[in-house]
This record gives structure tokens, sequence and C-alpha cells, in this order.
């Protein structure tokens, strides 16, 4: 009976997955199709892998929300900039 169903949280978490990495537009084809694999291949580790990769990149492309520090306008350099000296 445990047994079961631990594999059926197991199965529930993959397709989940499987459903994020589907689902997100920031991924090429063969990037899904990849993770895809990875997921059914390595059904644990490779689930909570491919989710916090796909929680990450999908933060990181968020915009920032109008309460959090810095927030004001930027002026960034770029590196040659920066060591070369130019303004």
């Amino acid at each position: 009976m445990l047994l079961e169903v631990s594999l059926l949280l197991v199965l529930v978490f993959n397709i989940y997955v499987i459903y994020r990495v589907v689902k997100c537009g920031l991924l090429e084809k063969a990037q899904k199709v990849l993770q895809i694999l990875s997921v059914l291949i390595f059904p644990i580790i490779g689930a909570v892998v491919i989710l916090l990769f796909i929680r990450n990149i999908v933060k990181d492309n968020e915009p920032p929300s109008s309460g959090q520090f810095g927030g004001g306008t930027q002026k960034s350099l770029s590196n040659f900039e920066v060591f070369n000296g130019s303004d």
C-alpha cells in the first residue's frame, strides 16, 4: 500500500514538472525535449532539478515589482566602458 502511494506521488510530481516544462515559453523545443527526457530517465532527482531550473529562469525573467529596493532609474556601464574609462 505504501509503495503504491509513493509511486503515485512520484508519478504525479513528474507529470507536474513535465507540464511546467511544456508551458515554459522561455525554453526552445530542444531544451524542452532534453528536460522531459531527464525527468523520465531520473524520476525524482531529475524532476527536482528541472523544477528548480524552471522556477529560477521564470523568476529571473519577471519584471521587478514597484516596491523593491533600488528600483530607480539605472544607468549601467559595460565592462568595456569600466575598464577603458569611457563615458
